[in-house]
Protein backbone atom coordinates (compact mmCIF):
# COMPACT_ATOMS: atom_id res chain seq x y z
CA UNK A 1 0.00 0.00 0.00
CA UNK A 2 1.33 3.30 -0.83
CA UNK A 3 0.15 6.50 1.14
CA UNK A 4 0.77 9.86 -0.76
CA UNK A 5 0.61 13.78 0.43
CA UNK A 6 -0.02 16.20 -1.44
CA UNK A 7 -0.57 20.15 -0.24
CA UNK A 8 0.15 23.53 -2.04
CA UNK A 9 2.34 25.86 -0.12
CA UNK A 10 3.58 30.01 0.01
CA UNK A 11 5.78 31.60 2.79
CA UNK A 12 5.54 28.92 5.60
CA UNK A 13 8.44 28.46 7.24
CA UNK A 14 7.04 28.06 10.70
CA UNK A 15 4.96 26.02 10.41
CA UNK A 16 7.22 23.52 7.75
CA UNK A 17 9.59 21.76 10.08
CA UNK A 18 6.15 20.41 12.17
CA UNK A 19 4.36 19.12 9.50
CA UNK A 20 7.43 17.67 7.51
CA UNK A 21 8.78 16.06 10.25
CA UNK A 22 5.73 14.54 10.98
CA UNK A 23 3.86 13.49 8.33
CA UNK A 24 7.19 11.94 6.76
CA UNK A 25 6.64 9.34 9.42
CA UNK A 26 3.57 8.65 7.70
CA UNK A 27 3.26 9.02 3.86
CA UNK A 28 5.62 7.05 1.69
CA UNK A 29 5.91 10.12 -0.68
CA UNK A 30 4.91 14.22 -1.38
CA UNK A 31 3.98 16.11 -3.59
CA UNK A 32 4.13 20.18 -2.62
CA UNK A 33 2.90 22.85 -4.56
CA UNK A 34 5.08 25.68 -4.31
CA UNK A 35 3.12 29.58 -5.38
CA UNK A 36 6.35 31.13 -5.23
CA UNK A 37 7.59 31.20 -2.12
CA UNK A 38 10.39 34.51 -1.06
CA UNK A 39 10.99 33.10 2.45
CA UNK A 40 13.00 29.35 3.36
CA UNK A 41 10.25 27.14 2.38
CA UNK A 42 11.56 25.22 -0.56
CA UNK A 43 15.02 25.26 1.64
CA UNK A 44 13.41 23.18 4.12
CA UNK A 45 11.00 21.11 2.00
CA UNK A 46 15.06 20.04 0.13
CA UNK A 47 16.24 19.55 3.48
CA UNK A 48 13.70 17.52 5.72
CA UNK A 49 11.80 15.36 2.82
CA UNK A 50 15.14 15.55 -0.08
CA UNK A 51 12.72 12.64 -1.82
CA UNK A 52 9.62 14.74 -1.79
CA UNK A 53 8.67 16.37 -4.76
CA UNK A 54 8.50 19.96 -5.08
CA UNK A 55 6.16 21.56 -8.21
CA UNK A 56 5.86 25.46 -9.10
CA UNK A 57 2.11 26.02 -9.61
CA UNK A 58 0.79 27.10 -12.81
CA UNK A 59 -1.12 29.67 -11.34
CA UNK A 60 -0.14 33.14 -9.69
CA UNK A 61 -3.29 34.38 -8.08
CA UNK A 62 -4.72 32.10 -5.28
CA UNK A 63 -7.89 31.01 -6.44
CA UNK A 64 -9.98 27.92 -5.34
CA UNK A 65 -11.22 27.26 -8.33
CA UNK A 66 -7.61 26.58 -9.93
CA UNK A 67 -5.99 25.63 -6.88
CA UNK A 68 -8.50 22.45 -6.48
CA UNK A 69 -8.23 21.50 -10.06
CA UNK A 70 -4.33 21.45 -10.52
CA UNK A 71 -4.55 19.63 -7.13
CA UNK A 72 -6.99 16.82 -8.25
CA UNK A 73 -5.03 16.59 -11.63
CA UNK A 74 -2.32 15.51 -9.55
CA UNK A 75 -4.36 13.13 -7.84
CA UNK A 76 -5.21 11.43 -10.76
CA UNK A 77 -1.21 10.50 -11.41
CA UNK A 78 -1.03 8.76 -8.32
CA UNK A 79 -2.11 4.88 -7.18
CA UNK A 80 -3.04 4.02 -4.28
CA UNK A 81 -4.30 6.16 -1.30
CA UNK A 82 -4.05 9.89 -0.93
CA UNK A 83 -4.79 13.13 0.64
CA UNK A 84 -4.38 16.64 0.55
CA UNK A 85 -3.39 19.18 2.94
CA UNK A 86 -3.02 22.55 4.17
CA UNK A 87 0.20 22.95 6.05
CA UNK A 88 -1.60 24.10 9.13
CA UNK A 89 -3.47 20.89 8.88
CA UNK A 90 -1.94 17.81 10.84
CA UNK A 91 -3.93 13.93 10.12
CA UNK A 92 -3.23 12.42 13.13
CA UNK A 93 -2.54 8.48 13.17
CA UNK A 94 0.18 6.34 14.44
CA UNK A 95 -0.47 3.72 11.82
CA UNK A 96 -2.32 4.69 8.94
CA UNK A 97 -1.54 2.11 6.92
CA UNK A 98 -2.56 -0.40 9.26
CA UNK A 99 -5.87 1.76 9.91
CA UNK A 100 -6.34 1.85 5.52
CA UNK A 101 -6.29 -2.03 5.55
CA UNK A 102 -8.71 -2.40 8.68
CA UNK A 103 -10.72 0.17 6.58
CA UNK A 104 -10.73 -1.55 3.31
CA UNK A 105 -11.70 -4.76 4.49
CA UNK A 106 -14.60 -3.15 6.60
CA UNK A 107 -15.85 -1.52 3.77
CA UNK A 108 -14.81 -2.85 0.81
CA UNK A 109 -17.28 -0.82 -1.29
CA UNK A 110 -16.06 2.83 -0.50
CA UNK A 111 -13.25 4.38 -1.75
CA UNK A 112 -12.34 6.59 0.87
CA UNK A 113 -12.64 8.26 5.07
CA UNK A 114 -13.30 12.00 6.02
CA UNK A 115 -11.64 12.68 9.03
CA UNK A 116 -13.08 14.45 12.12
CA UNK A 117 -11.82 18.04 12.73
CA UNK A 118 -10.34 19.48 15.48
CA UNK A 119 -9.76 23.59 15.65
CA UNK A 120 -6.58 24.82 18.00
CA UNK A 121 -6.91 27.92 19.48
CA UNK A 122 -5.33 29.22 21.78
CA UNK A 123 -6.70 30.21 26.04
CA UNK A 124 -6.62 34.21 25.75
CA UNK A 125 -3.94 33.90 28.86
CA UNK A 126 -1.73 31.45 26.55
CA UNK A 127 -1.28 34.12 23.37
CA UNK A 128 1.91 35.15 24.38
CA UNK A 129 3.23 31.66 25.80
CA UNK A 130 6.93 31.15 24.07
CA UNK A 131 7.34 27.62 22.52
CA UNK A 132 9.52 24.87 23.55
CA UNK A 133 11.39 22.13 21.85
CA UNK A 134 8.80 19.80 21.87
CA UNK A 135 6.99 19.08 18.28
CA UNK A 136 3.61 21.76 18.15
CA UNK A 137 1.39 18.75 18.23
CA UNK A 138 2.06 18.27 21.74
CA UNK A 139 2.57 21.53 23.16
CA UNK A 140 -0.98 22.95 22.14
CA UNK A 141 -3.63 21.06 23.68
CA UNK A 142 -6.75 23.69 23.73
CA UNK A 143 -9.34 24.00 20.89
CA UNK A 144 -12.53 22.12 20.10
CA UNK A 145 -14.49 19.72 17.77
CA UNK A 146 -15.48 21.13 14.73
CA UNK A 147 -18.69 19.72 15.02
CA UNK A 148 -19.15 21.02 18.25
CA UNK A 149 -20.35 24.50 16.21
CA UNK A 150 -20.76 23.56 12.63
CA UNK A 151 -23.50 20.57 12.50
CA UNK A 152 -22.89 18.73 9.46
CA UNK A 153 -25.05 19.73 6.45
CA UNK A 154 -25.05 20.65 2.99
CA UNK A 155 -25.42 24.22 3.72
CA UNK A 156 -22.66 23.82 6.28
CA UNK A 157 -19.93 21.59 5.21
CA UNK A 158 -17.42 20.88 7.88
CA UNK A 159 -13.71 22.56 6.74
CA UNK A 160 -11.71 20.44 8.26
CA UNK A 161 -13.11 16.87 7.36
CA UNK A 162 -10.78 15.94 4.59
CA UNK A 163 -11.14 13.31 2.53
CA UNK A 164 -8.37 10.34 2.43
CA UNK A 165 -9.24 8.34 -0.56
CA UNK A 166 -7.75 5.89 -3.24
CA UNK A 167 -10.30 7.31 -5.86
CA UNK A 168 -9.11 8.72 -9.03
CA UNK A 169 -9.27 11.93 -7.77
CA UNK A 170 -11.18 13.89 -4.62
CA UNK A 171 -14.43 15.27 -6.72
CA UNK A 172 -14.49 18.04 -4.69
CA UNK A 173 -16.59 21.10 -3.67
CA UNK A 174 -14.91 24.38 -3.92
CA UNK A 175 -12.39 24.27 -0.93
CA UNK A 176 -11.96 20.72 -0.79
CA UNK A 177 -14.26 20.40 1.99
CA UNK A 178 -16.97 18.31 0.37
CA UNK A 179 -16.78 15.21 -2.34
CA UNK A 180 -19.32 13.63 -4.59
CA UNK A 181 -18.46 10.03 -3.20
CA UNK A 182 -19.88 8.12 -0.47
CA UNK A 183 -17.86 8.85 2.60
CA UNK A 184 -18.56 8.66 6.29
CA UNK A 185 -16.68 10.59 9.03
CA UNK A 186 -14.51 8.68 11.59
CA UNK A 187 -14.97 9.97 14.84
CA UNK A 188 -11.65 9.12 15.85
CA UNK A 189 -9.81 9.76 13.17
CA UNK A 190 -8.68 13.34 13.86
CA UNK A 191 -7.33 16.52 11.77
CA UNK A 192 -5.92 19.02 13.76
CA UNK A 193 -6.14 22.56 12.26
CA UNK A 194 -3.48 25.14 13.59
CA UNK A 195 -6.11 28.30 12.34
CA UNK A 196 -5.78 30.20 15.78
CA UNK A 197 -2.61 28.35 17.47
CA UNK A 198 -0.13 29.56 17.95
CA UNK A 199 -1.77 32.63 17.11
CA UNK A 200 1.37 35.17 17.36
CA UNK A 201 3.21 32.82 15.00
CA UNK A 202 0.63 32.83 12.58
CA UNK A 203 -1.18 36.03 12.35
CA UNK A 204 1.37 37.42 10.23
CA UNK A 205 0.80 34.44 7.82
CA UNK A 206 -3.30 35.18 7.84
CA UNK A 207 -2.73 38.98 6.82
CA UNK A 208 -0.01 38.03 4.14
CA UNK A 209 -2.73 35.58 2.48
CA UNK A 210 -5.11 38.17 0.80
CA UNK A 211 -2.10 39.65 -1.07
CA UNK A 212 -2.49 36.40 -3.12
CA UNK A 213 -6.70 36.57 -3.51
CA UNK A 214 -7.30 36.48 -6.88
CA UNK A 215 -10.10 39.12 -8.37
CA UNK A 216 -12.51 36.26 -8.85
CA UNK A 217 -12.43 34.70 -5.35
CA UNK A 218 -13.19 38.33 -4.23
CA UNK A 219 -16.17 38.36 -6.45
CA UNK A 220 -17.68 35.34 -5.90
CA UNK A 221 -17.01 35.77 -1.61
CA UNK A 222 -15.07 32.59 -1.60
CA UNK A 223 -12.55 32.58 1.64
CA UNK A 224 -13.49 35.72 2.87
CA UNK A 225 -11.87 35.02 5.91
CA UNK A 226 -8.45 35.25 4.03
CA UNK A 227 -9.27 38.92 3.03
CA UNK A 228 -9.74 40.08 7.03
CA UNK A 229 -7.69 43.15 8.20
CA UNK A 230 -5.68 42.86 11.61
CA UNK A 231 -9.04 44.23 13.84
CA UNK A 232 -11.08 41.45 12.08
CA UNK A 233 -8.54 38.73 12.92
CA UNK A 234 -8.12 39.95 16.43
CA UNK A 235 -12.21 39.89 17.26
CA UNK A 236 -11.98 35.70 15.42
CA UNK A 237 -9.31 34.82 17.67
CA UNK A 238 -11.51 35.80 20.47
CA UNK A 239 -14.21 34.00 19.59
CA UNK A 240 -12.29 30.95 18.59
CA UNK A 241 -10.45 31.33 21.71
CA UNK A 242 -13.41 31.27 23.88
CA UNK A 243 -15.19 27.93 22.32
CA UNK A 244 -11.74 26.33 23.05
CA UNK A 245 -11.21 23.76 26.31
CA UNK A 246 -8.74 21.30 27.23
CA UNK A 247 -8.74 18.38 24.51
CA UNK A 248 -7.29 15.48 26.68
CA UNK A 249 -9.79 15.90 29.23
CA UNK A 250 -12.49 16.01 26.77
CA UNK A 251 -11.92 13.90 23.98
CA UNK A 252 -10.09 10.46 25.58
CA UNK A 253 -9.87 9.22 21.80
CA UNK A 254 -7.66 12.20 20.68
CA UNK A 255 -5.73 11.62 24.06
CA UNK A 256 -5.21 7.95 23.13
CA UNK A 257 -3.82 8.72 19.76
CA UNK A 258 -1.35 11.40 20.51
CA UNK A 259 0.21 8.92 23.44
CA UNK A 260 0.52 6.36 20.57
CA UNK A 261 2.13 8.83 18.28
CA UNK A 262 4.36 9.92 20.91
CA UNK A 263 5.57 6.43 21.60
CA UNK A 264 5.92 5.54 18.12
CA UNK A 265 7.78 9.04 17.02
CA UNK A 266 9.84 9.34 19.89
CA UNK A 267 11.93 11.42 18.11
CA UNK A 268 9.32 14.47 17.55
Amino acid sequence: MKLTLISHFYNEEFLLPYWLSYHSKIFDHGILVNYRSTDDSVQIIRELTPDWEIRESRNYDWDFIDADQELMEIEREIDGWKIILNTTEFILSSDLKTYLIEFEQRNPNLLGVRTNGIVMADKLEDRYKKLGKEHLIFQKSYGYLEADYAPITKANPLHRSRFLHHAPDGQYTLGRHQTQYSSPIDQELFLIWFGFCPFENLKSRKLAFKQRMSERNIVMGAGLQHTWDEEQLEQAFVKESQRSYYLLERIPAYKRVLEEIKDKFNDL
